[in-house]
């Protein structure tokens, strides 16, 4: 095989795209064009010709760690024999292709070659000579280049066919990224006619392979060709590879789903082989980089780690470097950033052992980056600066000047900024990178509205915003990646809403916020109801396990081995998002008006959608950090305390007194902010229904409890609802419609007896208000509408009845929500202590898995509307029961005292049997419950006594309706 595919410690020629990918949030993995032919199996290596010729190189196998190593041997025959020459040049083969690399090996090469030209044996000083570029390929492409110019003038003196083509395919790789891709197409077809003539086709397709232009329109068709090719030659590593730059080829041009199939197909094929597992490694690292850039760099760091275990089982260190700094990459992706210089520096200290100058560069323009990245620009300029100097190809210039443009913007210097995102995005449009191109054009656009270019701004962000698009319909068809992505490609959007307010463009604005919000929810919510690959269609409601995403190679098994953590929910639609005319008459169906809010980097926008109303917008200066504290202040249970009323959850409620202004200046500050700048443009009749689209920390407020100047609360005015964006409204009319062709039945879920045990926790406690509340509102319902699950009634078994017939669900019990793993949150529910498959966990992965008909499912529970906050809404309880099929979720935003709860659920449904809507029902309830907390009606026994509680938000505020209204 060509000698660029060894696993000595010297193959990077020309810093080849796909293998040093000069961009530190784009780090690739897979190998262009090298490392392919590892593992040749007995029948491949069979195919090749037998050594005809007096001088050549001859494929040969080695089995280690029970890997099937694959390399050259040298040929002296006829008149070249010299068994002192070959018995040396085959020691140093050996060295190059099966040992750990070792500067003593280039020594031992001088030796060889000084001794082949003392004894005029030509042949012997080309196979040396070769021998010296490949080890010189680590640290010193030109010496390379110098040394294979040499072997091929020796080569074709001696006329070896053999020597002749595996040197012009060495040529070829060189050339590759200095050279058009046409040239570099020809190159690679011309080497794989001499291959072929040499009688090497397993070498001549691998060079066919790598002469195929990703880009080609019929590239798919000529990789299909390829890859029958490797399975009529038996080659199954070579089939492995075609699919490894299959996947290559659909990641550049921004298709994931298809690039992973391919990884998956190519990594099951090397598995199968028993290949060399610097193979599997650097496809390893590919599936990481498609994980990372679809927003989920934790779930690449399993792939990354099993890159080194299997390059510690080749025993080569050689692409280490690489792999440690794509888990840098992934770190840099969380913001890890001292986690990431560590990864990074260790990379470095591999790179300098190794004597790899191209790693060492590659490596230092990457810390500068990441010194950016963690506050220090000035520190990462000279570092991006001498990588500039040094830049040999469009793919390189594509990503590094988009950095350089970082630091040159956020030290001020924007005419070196603008000069350099410019030279990034023609080598991207050049190289057909559009993943790399939509960052750059998003970047170009923030230089140029800081300049106040708004025109020149736009035409940025709206380019790079339908690229994003684009590759948004190519995702891998998962719920986890497609959120990933939208958080992942979130400061296009973000860019764009700033340009468009600025501008004053609210409608068009507008509809851009509509495309960032909760876009992989509603794919989710318009794909089939299923999840990968292990639900059933049943509703089984037992705690549901994680897939294994993949496995380690047959007899490689470690601890490195990656799995999943997420549960894998199909999403295979992509829907297009709202657009303004729609959304207004979403408002006019409703009866509704919309306040979408939006919270960028220095300011918060607000829209007013009324029915037949032109769209309002503002836009006023506001730091997030404020906000984000404001909303914090709220929070009744911000300290803990020993002493007070018990809640559902793990707070317990202060009962000392507060002074007002300390308790409600947040909620009025809140108001003045979100409310009063639009207040004049919203309904003036009492009890008007607003739709709230929130943002950001917004999602953790109750709008309800914001007090205005006349210390009036908001839900005094109005009757209040929310949605993670207006598209769901869509969804949810579904589900209501759905739900109303079942006759009305109510199922209530309350105080389990024996609650499930929590571990590393202390027990959950009884909530005998619970059981008081649903019994309550039971009375006041037909008993033949209700079923009322209720102590050791309360488990799942039972719930499971009754769902198909149930048109509202209403759980008052105990809620966990999980901030950090979303689908591990649960509802507590009755556990079975004679039978270990009920645990009385109703986690967020098991109503994933069932087929509601409800109009509401009410959460009585503590902090059940929370859960991690992102551009896709609210990952937690109320998400899950939507895409089960529920029109509206009733959930709560804090701990909720067990009586004022009491009082306020049956208030609710008082109001839903006169009528009411859901929303205007809730308004009544917490109308009726401020009344009488402000007139001390509602006591509750503290310290001995009848303490009665004050009208303050924590008692009444805490539960928000979301969904239908």
């Amino acid at each position: 095989m060509v000698s660029s595919f060894t696993t000595s410690g010297g193959n990077i020629p020309g810093l080849p795209q796909g293998v040093l990918n000069p961009m530190n949030k784009a780090l690739p993995g897979t190998p262009t064009f090298f490392l392919f032919i590892f593992c040749c199996t007995t029948a491949t290596l069979a195919q090749s010709s037998p050594p005809t010729e007096t001088c050549g190189i001859q494929h040969q196998q080695q089995l280690i760690n029970q890997q099937s190593h694959s390399g050259f041997r040298p040929i002296l025959a006829g008149d070249f024999a010299d068994p002192s020459l070959e018995s040396d040049l085959q020691r140093d083969y050996h060295a190059i292709y099966f040992q750990p690399p070792s500067p003593e090996t280039e020594t031992t090469l001088h030796v060889t070659l000084t001794l082949a030209i003392s004894r005029k044996n030509r042949c012997a000083e080309a196979l040396a000579t070769y021998a010296l570029g490949l080890a010189a390929l680590q640290n010193n492409i030109a010496a390379a280049s110098t040394f294979f110019h040499q072997a091929e003038a020796a080569f074709d003196e001696v006329h070896s066919a053999t020597g002749l083509a595996h040197t012009h395919f060495e040529f070829a790789a060189l050339a590759r990224n200095v050279k058009p891709q046409a040239e570099i197409t020809a190159t690679f077809n011309s080497v794989a006619a001499e291959l072929d003539a040499a009688g090497d086709p397993t070498d001549a397709l691998t060079a066919r392979l790598q002469g195929v232009n990703p880009s080609a329109p019929d590239a798919s068709a000529q990789f299909e060709h390829l890859t029958t090719e490797a399975q009529t030659l038996h080659a199954t590593h070579l089939e492995a590879s075609a699919h490894q730059i299959w996947g290559d080829s659909f990641f550049n041009r921004g298709q994931y789903d298809q690039a992973m199939l391919h990884y998956q197909k190519s990594d099951a094929l090397y598995t199968t082989c028993l290949c060399n597992p610097d193979q599997r490694a650097y496809l390893q690292t590919s599936m990481g980089r498609l994980e990372r850039v679809q927003g989920r760099p934790e779930s690449a760091i399993p792939h990354y780690r099993l890159a080194l275990h299997l390059q510690t089982l080749s025993h080569d260190q050689a692409y280490v470097p690489q792999t440690l700094n794509a888990i840098s990459v992934a770190y840099e992706s969380m913001r890890q950033y001292q986690k990431a210089i560590a990864y990074l520096q260790q990379a470095l200290a591999v790179a300098h052992a190794i004597h790899s100058q191209p790693f060492i560069d590659f490596l230092e323009a990457n810390l500068g980056y990441l010194y950016y990245q963690a506050g220090q620009p000035r520190r990462g300029l000279p570092l991006l600066q001498h990588a500039a100097s040094n830049f040999t190809n469009d793919y390189q210039r594509c990503s590094r000047y988009d950095q350089l443009s970082e630091i040159y913007r956020t030290l001020g210097q924007l005419g070196d900024a603008e000069s350099s995102i410019t030279s990034a995005i023609e080598a991207c449009e050049r190289n057909k990178n559009n993943r790399d191109l939509a960052d750059s054009l998003e970047t170009r656009a923030r230089i140029r509205m800081l300049r106040g270019e708004l025109d020149a701004a736009l035409a940025d962000a709206q380019h790079a915003l339908s690229i994003t698009e684009e590759i948004s319909s190519h995702l891998v068809p998962e719920d986890a990646h497609k959120r990933g992505y939208n958080e992942q490609t979130i400061n296009i959007y973000a860019t764009t809403i700033s340009i468009l307010t600025r501008m004053g463009r609210y409608p068009e604005a507008l509809e851009v916020t509509e495309q960032s919000r909760s876009r992989a929810f509603l794919d989710l919510l318009s794909s089939p109801h299923a999840t990968l690959p292990i639900i059933a269609t049943s509703t089984r409601l037992s705690l549901i396990k994680a897939p294994t995403q993949l496995s380690s190679s047959r007899g490689n098994s470690s601890p490195a081995s990656p799995s999943s953590t997420d549960l894998l929910l199909q999403s295979e639609s992509h829907v297009p998002s709202m657009q303004t005319p729609e959304i207004i008459a979403t408002a006019e169906r409703l009866h509704s008006t919309i306040l979408a809010y939006w919270l960028s980097k220095d300011s918060l926008s607000i829209w007013v959608i009324r029915p037949n109303s032109p769209v309002y917008g503002i836009t006023q200066p506001i730091k997030p950090a404020h906000l984000e504290a404001l909303v914090r202040a709220t929070n009744p249970y911000s300290a803990d305390t020993t002493r007070g009323l018990r809640t559902r959850g793990t707070h317990t409620l202060s009962l000392a007194p507060v002074p007002a202004s300390t308790e409600l200046n947040p909620w009025r500050s809140l108001y003045q902010i979100l409310i009063a700048p639009i207040a004049s443009h919203l309904p003036q009749e009492a009890g008007s229904l607003l739709t709230i689209i929130p943002h950001g920390p917004l999602f953790q407020l109750p709008f309800a409890a914001l007090i205005d100047s006349h210390n009036h609360y908001l839900i005094e005015h109005y009757a209040l609802h929310t949605v993670p964006a207006a598209g769901l409204l869509l969804y949810t009319e579904k589900n209501e419609t759905a739900a109303s062709q079942l006759t009305p039945h109510f199922v209530f879920v309350a105080n389990p007896q024996h609650l499930p045990q929590i571990p590393n926790s202390t027990p959950l406690p009884p909530l005998p208000g619970s059981a008081a509340e649903v019994e309550a509102i039971a009375h006041s319902l037909p008993s033949t509408q209700v079923t009322l699950l209720e102590g050791s009634q309360a488990s799942t078994t039972n719930l499971e009845a009754a769902i198909p017939t149930a048109t509202v669900l209403h759980f008052a019990t105990h809620a966990i929500v999980s901030g950090t793993d979303p689908f591990g949150s649960f509802l507590a529910l009755n556990q079975s202590l004679s039978s270990g498959n009920d645990d009385g966990l109703l986690t967020t992965s098991s109503i994933y898995a069932l087929h509601l008909h409800t109009q509401m499912v009410v959460l009585s529970a503590c902090r059940t509307g929370l859960g991690p906050v992102s551009t896709d809404g609210v990952a937690g309880l109320s998400r899950a029961f939507f895409y089960a099929g529920s029109a509206s979720v009733l959930t709560t935003l804090w701990d909720v005292a067990d009586q004022p709860t009491a009082t306020l659920m049956p208030l609710f449904y008082q109001g839903l049997n006169q009528g009411q809507s859901r929303a205007t029902a809730l308004r009544t309830a917490q109308l009726a419950l401020i009344s009488d907390l402000r007139h001390n009606r509602i006591k509750v026994s503290f310290a001995g006594t009848q303490t009665p509680l004050s009208e303050k938000p924590a008692f009444w505020a805490a539960f928000s309706l979301s969904g239908q209204p």
